[in-house]
């Protein structure tokens, strides 16, 4: 993942516009420049001068997007400019859409028909599969190319341990994660019902991954033992999990669910908050919670940080998206992380 980021510069590119957005109220948004109409939609009465507006550059930027997403073949990525790094497109789907979802959010009694046929489109985009468009699809570049489809756990090598390498998990956070925020995002401005049940899925799904030793039997910090699900089989990044802990909330508020209030991502935040942490108290860059396939490691010497020489792994974009999308289930936490990161790496 961190090699992909490395040479994208456009992938780069929307992890900063998103992280920037996320840090903005919309509050900063520049008001109406004229008395706009009062109307009754649905017997709700708007008055649209009460509501911000969008300049000429943040209605470009949607109609960019709107051309290189909509009525085209969801595995076109023409216009993205993400050649030779097919395998981190599912990024730029994922993280344009956190990035338009705040725009939407700008009227809030109005929903566009083009901003859905965007919405959706970035979600199909998300989930091309082999069975439809083969080697030229999302979990072909993401996942099954790599061979992490072969694993199991605790041993990668051991076909009779328990199998881990599903595109849909249980390994696949950094896929299912965003996925899933994808979907509740559309169903949170849409309002359709059409991704409610398959968003479901994937909560239980992690429900069972971080409480569970995966075959249902209850295990204090689930299948790898750290309450954090991996991002490939072997490996776990407390960015990554932040999307699907935000997917949670967010599922929990539009649903009136619970998962949160049952504590299913407390062990994977409390070791995060206090194992994953660097000389300046900040987020490491990831833990391994297995060895590699192939490889003849210690099963008993894991999980263990990722090291850089002989420091902890250290990754500030990786802190930075962590500290975006974990604000709102640890406030505090993320305001003291915060500060110290601008004055680490500011």
């Amino acid at each position: 993942m961190s090699q992909i980021l490395k040479q994208n510069k456009f992938v780069i590119s929307v992890l900063v516009i998103t992280i920037v957005f996320a840090g903005m109220t919309f509050g900063n948004l520049p008001a109406p420049p004229t008395t706009l109409s009062v109307q009754t939609i649905d017997g709700v009465t708007f008055n649209f001068a009460d509501y911000k507006s969008l300049n000429k550059d943040q209605i470009g930027m949607f109609n960019y997007f709107d051309t290189i997403t909509t009525d085209r073949a969801y595995n076109s990525w023409d216009g993205w400019y993400s050649e030779g790094f097919t395998s981190g497109r599912h990024y730029l789907a994922a993280f344009t859409t956190y990035v338009l979802s705040m725009l939407y959010e700008t009227t809030p009694g109005y929903r566009s028909s083009l901003y859905q046929d965007v919405a959706y489109s970035l979600i199909k985009m998300m989930n091309t599969t082999i069975d439809e468009y083969d080697n030229d699809s999302i979990e072909y570049w993401e996942w099954t190319h790599t061979n992490w489809d072969d694993y199991h756990y605790p041993d990668p090598n051991n076909s009779s341990d328990l199998y881990t390498g599903g595109f849909r998990g249980p390994a696949n956070i950094m896929w299912t994660g965003h996925y899933a925020l994808m979907m509740t995002l559309y169903e949170r401005s849409f309002n359709t019902g059409e991704f409610t049940n398959e968003i479901g899925w994937f909560i239980d799904d992690w429900n069972t991954s971080l409480t569970t030793d995966g075959y249902g039997n209850p295990k204090e910090g689930g299948i790898w033992g750290v309450g954090l699900i991996p991002c490939e089989p072997y490996i776990v990044f407390i960015q990554c999990n932040s999307i699907p802990i935000f997917a949670t909330e967010l599922f929990d508020n539009i649903y009136d669910e619970n998962y949160m209030e049952s504590g299913m991502w407390d062990y994977g935040l409390n070791y995060a908050n206090t194992q994953m942490q660097d000389k300046y108290g900040l987020f490491t860059h990831s833990d391994l919670v297995s060895p590699y396939l192939g490889s003849n490691a210690s099963l008993d010497d894991y999980p263990k940080p990722t090291m850089q020489g002989n420091e902890l792994g250290v990754s500030s974009y990786g802190a930075s998206w962590a500290m975006a999308f974990l604000e709102y289930t640890q406030e505090n936490e993320t305001i003291s992380d915060y500060e110290q990161f601008i004055e680490v790496y500011g």
